[in-house]
């Protein structure tokens, strides 16, 4: 992400890009090639949501599900 998006986004009401990026520093891929059974609109699934879906929310957790007894969290 660019630092112009980033330091022109922060007033914005509709930051997805962002939103999109920062799911990456939770250990979240992309979504370009294919979509989940029953899943069509995602912030990681680049383009297709404009705000955190329950979708998104249920991917981190099932990241730190897998995460915490691997590291001992």
């Amino acid at each position: 992400m660019g630092q112009e998006y980033f330091t022109g986004a922060l007033d914005q009401e509709n930051i997805h890009i962002y939103l999109h990026e920062v799911g990456h520093t939770f250990g979240l891929d992309d979504f370009y090639d294919w979509s989940p059974t029953g899943q069509c609109c995602f912030l990681m699934k680049a383009g297709s949501a404009t705000a955190v879906t329950e979708f998104d929310k249920w991917m981190l957790r099932d990241f730190w599900r897998h995460l915490k007894p691997r590291y001992g969290l």
